[in-house]
């Protein structure tokens, strides 16, 4: 009403940074939002919460409508009242069976639009492939979070004249679970000295030991940082209390390295466990040496 952009942009930077807490508070505000303002929240990238909890408030959001204009809120009206915003819900990304509980039994989505989400599931893309999206009319794209949160395994980081780690094109590898299911965004690497580089593969193996994320032609340059964060190009499910591993094979000039790695490390209400892992030929193990942290949401 009075153009005020910059109270405008404030407003949706403190809803996108605290998205779980407003899209799940027993005082559902969210409801009160006029049908242009909840559409711009639910198509953001940035929106930090599980697909699962945007598809609850917007059916939420559209009950209260059909309250106010003295509707049935039936799954008819309920799809009639969200318009849009419906097609903006990224159903691909929930889990099968939270899909399977809170959307298919309903007719909120046509016969056609439910098949098109279950071959998606049903497909296993490489990392960057996206033949799947066309199954179905609803976006597989992750919701690039600004707000991603990070787990640094290690204490202290060291590197030096006397102390550094060799890069041979052998195997660096650790194995990590969560106490919860996790979106994985990215790995932490150890950088190059400085005038150094070092290039190689990153490669992550879920719990049957099968490649699940693999970026060829890693190449680190010092620019200032003892480490680096790698992104995965589409985010990987980590389910809750399985062993996942991470493996590095780097060739190149001498790197950092951590020590007094920790076992356990409490992150943004998770915990997360590591453990040695045999793929290691380097010797990097829970205490000692390269793969640095972990990037999720």
């Amino acid at each position: 009403m009075f153009d005020e952009k910059e109270l405008w942009d404030h407003c949706l930077a403190t809803v996108f940074s605290n998205s779980i807490d407003v899209l799940t508070c027993e005082d559902k505000d969210y409801e009160n939002l006029c049908y242009d303002c909840f559409k711009t929240i639910v198509k953001d990238d940035q929106v930090n919460a599980r697909e699962e909890q945007i598809f609850l408030a917007c059916k939420i959001w559209a009950e209260k409508k059909c309250v106010e204009k003295e509707m049935e809120a039936s799954d008819e009206n309920l799809r009639l009242l969200l318009v849009d915003i419906l097609g903006l819900i990224r159903f691909p990304l929930m889990k099968e069976s939270d899909f399977t509980e809170l959307v298919s039994s309903s007719d909120l989505l046509t016969a056609e639009e439910k098949l098109g989400v279950y071959k998606t599931f049903n497909s296993i893309p490489t990392d960057g492939n996206t033949t799947c999206e066309q199954k179905s009319r609803f976006s597989s794209q992750a919701r690039v979070r600004e707000w991603t949160h990070r787990v640094q395994r290690f204490e202290q980081i060291m590197g030096g004249m006397i102390d550094y780690w060799e890069n041979d094109n052998l195997y660096d590898a650790v194995s990590f679970k969560c106490s919860s299911s996790i979106n994985l965004t990215g790995v932490i690497l150890f950088s190059p000295f400085p005038e150094g580089t070092i290039k190689g593969d990153l490669s992550i193996y879920d719990p049957s030991n099968a490649i699940v994320v693999r970026i060829n032609c890693v190449e680190l340059s010092h620019e200032d940082n003892k480490i680096v964060d790698i992104k995965l190009r589409k985010v990987l499910k980590i389910e809750e209390n399985k062993w996942y591993t991470v493996r590095q094979q780097m060739s190149g000039s001498r790197s950092y390295f951590g020590v007094k790695g920790q076992k356990e490390i409490a992150g943004k209400g998770i915990v997360f466990t590591f453990r040695n892992s045999p793929m290691d030929t380097n010797n990097t193990n829970v205490e000692n040496g390269q793969i640095c942290g972990l990037l999720y949401n």
